[in-house]
């Protein structure tokens, strides 16, 4: 591992200082989105306690009818105060290279529904788990992330499944707040199940040291031989401050987890960036290609 990855003075170099612009992201309803999309299909996640904007997208009916079972599965957890539908942002990732979305099913919870903040005053948000304060979970959001974890493992089980039958590989990407459900994720799935997934995407955020607790060393740096991490950040992200997020990053790649990163100058939390689908989808195509 070269270190210097995660200096600061090396995110300034020119390599990881080119990207500038904007990605596409909108919210659209079910139709629109679907007629952008090209997907068919939805399946609401309505059980135990997923809301009904959750959403699974197959391939295009062109291609279903002649291969109903896309060889790899994406699960896309989204940010603080998003929605499964905000996959539509995503979806360019997955046309970038030699990738298709023909080859991908793609997954997307939607958080359940709480207050934003102690002083919100009733105003609620699709959030995966309470901040005490800043990005603080403390106690509450400990035990949110658990039953998070709880309520989803079964779907994430079930999807590994799938593509230990298809010979694909499963994806955890996670934006914002979504990179500490994606990494709890894999931090606490089966260790023979997790040989199926393919890579972590953590696109400017970061995992919490609440979902180290409770798991086995030995296991992780099992998983560790076969998932690989794609990090995105911005230097200067007020939100998910950079330092911290090496800190919480270096503890997983002291078990072992390779890393791919791309830290950039001038972006913060919510600055776009014309790169990340491009540099994305590489991650995605080296693993499955």
């Amino acid at each position: 591992m070269n270190d210097n990855r995660w200096d600061p003075e090396a995110w300034k170099s020119d390599e990881v200082n080119t990207a500038r612009g904007w990605c596409p992201t909108t919210r659209n309803d079910r139709k629109s989105h679907e007629a952008k999309a090209g997907f068919p299909k939805y399946e609401d996640y309505d059980a135990n306690y997923f809301p009904n904007y959750s959403v699974v997208l197959m391939p295009r009916l062109e291609h279903y009818r002649v291969n109903p079972t896309p060889k790899h599965t994406i699960i896309y957890f989204h940010c603080w105060a998003g929605s499964g539908l905000d996959v539509d942002s995503f979806l360019p990732y997955l046309n970038q290279g030699n990738l298709s979305t023909d080859d991908f099913r793609i997954v997307a919870p939607t958080a359940p529904l709480m207050p934003a903040d102690e002083s919100s005053g009733g105003w609620q948000v699709n959030s995966w788990f309470y901040y005490e304060g800043g990005c603080d979970i403390g106690r509450r959001g400990e035990q949110e992330l658990k039953h998070i974890r709880e309520s989803f493992l079964p779907v994430l089980n079930t999807e590994l499944e799938r593509v230990r039958q298809t010979g694909g590989r499963l994806f955890l990407y996670g934006s914002s707040q979504g990179v500490s459900v994606a990494t709890d994720m894999l931090l606490h799935c089966p260790a023979d199940l997790s040989a199926y997934i393919g890579g972590v995407i953590c696109s400017r955020g970061w995992p919490e040291y609440y979902s180290f607790s409770d798991t086995n060393e030995e296991e992780l740096q099992e998983k560790a031989k076969h998932v690989k991490f794609f990090v995105f950040h911005g230097l200067e992200d007020a939100i998910a401050n950079i330092d911290e997020a090496k800190v919480r990053y270096k503890k997983l790649e002291r078990l072992g987890f390779g890393f791919t990163i791309k830290i950039l100058q001038g972006i913060g939390h919510g600055t776009g960036c014309a790169e990340e689908p491009k540099w994305t989808g590489e991650f995605i195509e080296q693993i499955v290609h």
